[in-house]
């Protein structure tokens, strides 16, 4: 069965039809396309749904009814079965496609926890072998999916850290670390200040060794 919206050969200002070979690289290109698989429910919606913006793309599909047809044509008998269930009285088929994304992605879609994703991240804690710009990394994700605000994810950090005397420099008031960002650039500061004082520490008891 022809795709619903088929890419036309263009035509040229003049009226001729487009040169062999342009037609023959756009039915190549279409071809490179496939749709996506058909959907079940254990299936990840999102990159489902991805994947089918990609067909879109590919074969040049833009009005809402060829969307809509191929959304339809492509879900699979038993998430088609259930989509049917769900619209009822109306059918799918005389649906808008925004409107059938809508149903189908509150259905699947994957949907946060906030609460979990919160509790989580104020019981994080630092890893042993785990530094601190990978922890921060960290807490920032936890974030998002937890929708904390900037000042909690940064008392969470600070509360999960291991190293005391980063938390003591970090709380300086002449740091004002009042965003995430502003955090991971004072803990660099002061892990390069360490490395620093570290290094003429080493280089003096070297020094030292040698004249004793």
């Amino acid at each position: 069965m022809p795709d619903p919206e088929e890419k036309k050969p263009p035509a040229s200002t003049t009226g001729e039809t487009a040169p062999a070979s342009t037609v023959i690289q756009l039915a190549t290109e279409q071809n490179l396309v496939w749709p996506p698989q058909a959907y079940n429910s254990t299936m990840d919606w999102n990159m489902w749904e991805e994947s089918l913006e990609i067909y879109f793309l590919g074969k040049n599909v833009v009005t809402e009814t060829g969307k809509r047809i191929l959304l339809l044509n492509t879900l699979g008998l038993e998430t088609l079965s259930s989509l049917i269930k769900w619209c009822h009285p109306r059918k799918p088929r005389d649906m808008t496609y925004p409107d059938l994304i809508a149903k189908l992605r509150e259905k699947f879609a994957w949907k946060k926890n906030t609460f979990a994703a919160r509790l989580k991240m104020s019981n994080e804690k630092q890893g042993v072998d785990q530094s601190e710009q990978d922890y921060i990394r960290q807490m920032t994700r936890l974030a998002a999916d937890s929708d904390a605000t900037e000042r909690e994810t940064i008392l969470d950090i600070l509360r999960g850290m291991r190293n005391m005397d980063i938390k003591r420099y970090l709380l300086r008031p002449e740091n004002k670390c009042d965003t995430v960002a502003k955090l991971q650039e004072a803990v660099q500061e002061f892990l390069l200040h360490e490395q620093a004082m570290n290094s003429l520490l080493t280089s003096a008891v070297q020094m030292w060794s040698m004249w004793f």
